[in-house]
């Protein structure tokens, strides 16, 4: 570790060099990137009463739970929403809607290239389809739940001051109009359910009524009839069948039998309940051959359908009753709901920009380009494979070093040289025509000749220069 940071000590440069880079692209991202300006309105979500008629009633979500009021905020969020709020005319005729295009590169490029743009340009845009510019109102909406309150932030951030104030108050306001709308339709197809429940019942009560008044008469024979048959038992056990009294009692029966069949024939044909009897009438006798068969069956079936009739009427009327009933119970407590949401506060034009935060970007520039810099000389001592001191040699080969040469730079050797004819001008310096400039024990450079070496051991040298090995 220890040589590790002395690795990266000796490489300062290039963290140097991307603090410095980092710091300036941060500051180039302040001039180029426009103030943001977030406007917020606030709603109030408030539980619902419960209903003043209909005490079994609840709530099908608890306001008062974060899951209900994180519910509402995802459908103020919600795609279908925001597109109907992108649609209003009154929203598409904001002055500076579409915010300006960032053109990053550098204004006086721009000027030398001849393609900058007229000021104002971008500010008269037309504004895209509903369904574009509702996903733009998507990216620039939030909506946040105040903590300890059933209170709900929508901010928009906008470039523009009024345009983010108008389209928070148009998305508060389009929601408190779609929940309206929604309770709205409830209210009617709930009265709507009850209405069409409410006419089935008194249709059906109608054709029951309908139905048994064509009885009537038959039905006030059939009960003569009654009364006449037991009269005629009663003179049975009095009278011989051939007695004055039994004969005109039998004629009697006879002619009222022979009305009943009469009148129950007429009913049975009305078109009033015919498809009851097209149903049933299939189990009557032959009334020629079968005519007491025919009478008992006629009876029997009569008194069965009237008691099917007057159950029917009974059961119509309760259920037509009870429809009426729910139908004002609902309208009264239509007129006692409390909104489930109201507007807490409208935005207000703000006055100063949310964001960019000039500190907060220019510290994460500079810390990024720190680390930039750090990374790159890590790269660079990564890709670094030659030997800088004579303990990296011993350490990597295991060999001995005999001895280390310090290496001196060419203008060293130069300076080392004009230094030496300053102070010998007589004297010549005679220097073979091959001889290398790098060459340090020659005439003139004996001044740069290091002094004699220490030990070479790593533990006695701890920052040795950089050296050839030989």
């Amino acid at each position: 570790m220890k040589r590790l940071a002395q690795d990266i000590l000796g490489r300062w440069h290039w963290i140097a060099l991307g603090l410095i880079l980092g710091f300036l692209g941060a500051a180039y991202y302040l001039a180029k990137t426009p103030k943001q300006y977030t406007g917020t309105a606030s709603l109030l979500i408030k539980q619902q009463t419960a209903s003043v008629m209909a005490h079994d009633q609840v709530d099908e979500i608890d306001m008062r739970s974060v899951e209900a009021m994180n519910t509402i905020a995802e459908r103020i969020r919600r795609m279908d929403l925001l597109e109907r709020v992108a649609s209003r005319q009154d929203v598409r005729e904001l002055p500076g809607l579409m915010p300006p295009t960032v053109d990053w590169t550098p204004d006086w490029l721009r000027v030398k290239l001849g393609q900058m743009p007229a000021a104002g340009d971008s500010a008269h845009q037309a504004p895209p389809p509903a369904a574009a510019l509702g996903g733009m109102i998507s990216g620039w909406l939030g909506v946040s739940i105040r903590r300890y309150t059933r209170l709900l932030d929508i901010s928009i951030t906008h470039p523009v001051p009024e345009v983010a104030k108008a389209l928070a108050d148009a998305v508060a306001r389009e929601y408190l109009a779609e929940i309206a709308n929604a309770r709205t339709e409830g209210r009617s197809n709930s009265i709507d359910l009850l209405e069409k429940e409410s006419k089935e019942a008194r249709t059906s009560l109608q054709a029951a009524r309908s139905a048994l008044s064509i009885y009537s008469r038959a039905l006030d024979v059939h009960k003569a009839l009654e009364t006449k048959e037991t009269e005629v038992a009663t003179l049975k056990r009095r009278y011989l069948a051939k007695h004055p009294k039994m004969i005109t009692a039998a004629a009697e029966l006879k002619q009222l039998e022979e009305q009943f069949i009469r009148e129950f024939d007429v009913a049975r044909l009305a078109a009033t309940d015919k498809s009851y009897w097209d149903a049933t009438g299939k189990e009557l006798p032959d009334p020629q051959t079968h005519a007491e068969d025919y009478l008992r069956t006629a009876r029997q079936q009569l008194l069965a359908r009237i008691g099917v009739l007057e159950s029917e009427i009974q059961t119509s009327t309760l259920v037509y009753n009870s429809m009426q009933t729910r139908r004002q119970e609902t309208s009264i407590n239509q007129e006692s709901e409390e909104s489930s949401a109201e507007v807490s506060n409208l935005a207000r034009v703000p006055g100063a920009p949310s964001a960019p935060m000039p500190t907060k970007v220019l510290t994460t520039g500079s810390l990024g380009g720190l680390a930039g810099g750090l990374l790159l000389a890590l790269v660079f001592i990564r890709l670094d494979n030659k030997f800088h001191t004579v303990s990296q040699v011993i350490g990597e080969t295991g060999i001995t070093v005999l001895a280390a040469v310090a290496e001196v730079k060419l203008p060293h050797l130069a300076a080392a040289e004009q230094q030496f004819r300053k102070r010998n001008p007589t004297d010549s310096l005679e220097l073979g025509k091959t001889w290398d400039k790098r060459l340090v024990f020659r005439p003139g450079t004996s001044s740069t000749i290091p002094m004699k070496p220490r030990d070479p051991s790593p533990r006695r040298r701890r920052n040795p220069p950089p050296c050839r090995t030989s």
